[in-house]
C-alpha cells in the first residue's frame, strides 16, 4: 500500500482552491487587492480611486511631496512600506487563523498589532507577549491605521503599544474574556485611537472583517479553505445520506 505524507495531504486543498482562483479574476483580485493597493498607496498617496484612474488612463507619475499612503483605514504616515514577506505591517492590526476554531468559525483568529517599523507585537498565551513572532503563524489579513488618528504620531503611537504589552505580560490568557484581541484594544484605548478609548474584542472583529486586506492568495486560501472543506462535507451529508 502507498502511503502519503501528511504533509502532502495538508496542502492538497490549497493547491486545488488555489488552481481555481486561478480562473476566477474576480476573486483572485479580491485577495490580491490588499497587497496591491498598500503598494501603490505609498508611492503615489490614496488608494481611494486608484484603480478607475488607471482605467481612465489618469495616472501617470506620483509626486514625492504625498505625505500620506492609504490602507483599509484612512490616511497612514508613510514612514514604511508594508513587506508581507519580511513580515512587516507599519501601523497595523494584523490577524491570522486559529487551527480548528477558525475552521470552524472562520471570523473567529488571533489578533495582534505591529508597531510604526512594522514589528508585530501579539499576547500569545498567558504571562507573553510575543514579538515579532506571531504565536499563530504569521498575518493572512491586515487592517492599516492612521497614525494622524493618534495624538502624537508615530511615537504615541509605539508607547502605547509598549504599554499594552507590559501590562499583558503580567495577565493569564483568557480566550473568551482577555485575550489577544484585548490586547490590541488596550493599546488603540491607550492611544486613543480615533479619540476614543472604547475599543473591545467584539470591535475589532467586527472592524478586522470589515476593513481588513488579505496579505494575498495565500492568506485568502488559510482562512477560508477547511471551513469551506467543511460545508461540502456537510451539504454532501445532507443530500446524499
Amino acid at each position: 500500500m502507498v502511503q502519503i505524507p501528511y504533509t502532502t495531504l495538508y496542502t492538497i486543498p490549497y493547491i486545488t482552491l488555489y488552481t481555481a482562483l486561478e480562473h476566477v479574476p474576480h476573486i483572485k483580485s479580491v485577495a490580491l487587492t490588499g497587497v496591491a493597493d498598500t503598494k501603490m498607496a505609498t508611492t503615489c498617496g490614496d488608494t481611494a480611486g486608484v484603480h478607475d484612474s488607471i482605467s481612465a488612463g489618469k495616472v501617470d507619475s506620483c509626486k514625492p511631496s504625498d505625505k500620506a499612503l492609504v490602507g483599509s483605514g484612512g490616511p497612514v504616515m508613510a514612514t514604511q512600506e508594508i513587506d508581507v514577506a519580511r513580515h512587516r505591517f507599519p501601523f497595523c492590526i494584523v490577524w491570522t487563523p486559529l487551527p480548528v476554531l477558525t475552521w470552524i468559525f472562520p471570523l473567529i483568529g488571533h489578533m495582534g498589532i505591529a508597531t510604526s517599523k512594522g514589528i508585530i507585537r501579539d499576547f500569545a498565551g498567558s504571562y507573553y507577549v510575543a514579538e515579532d513572532e506571531m504565536g499563530f503563524d504569521w498575518p493572512t489579513m491586515y487592517w492599516q491605521l492612521s497614525a494622524d488618528s493618534v495624538e502624537g504620531g508615530a511615537e504615541a503611537y509605539d508607547r502605547a503599544i509598549r504599554e499594552a504589552s507590559d501590562e499583558y505580560k503580567g495577565r493569564m490568557h483568557n480566550l473568551c474574556c482577555d485575550n489577544c484581541h484585548s490586547h490590541v484594544a488596550l493599546a488603540l484605548n491607550t492611544m486613543r485611537y480615533g479619540d476614543q478609548d472604547r475599543w473591545n474584542m467584539v470591535k475589532l472583529a467586527v472592524y478586522m472583517q470589515i476593513y481588513g486586506k488579505y496579505t494575498g492568495i495565500g492568506g485568502f486560501l488559510k482562512q477560508w479553505t477547511f471551513f469551506l472543506l467543511i460545508c461540502i462535507v456537510v451539504i454532501v451529508m445532507i443530500f446524499v445520506f
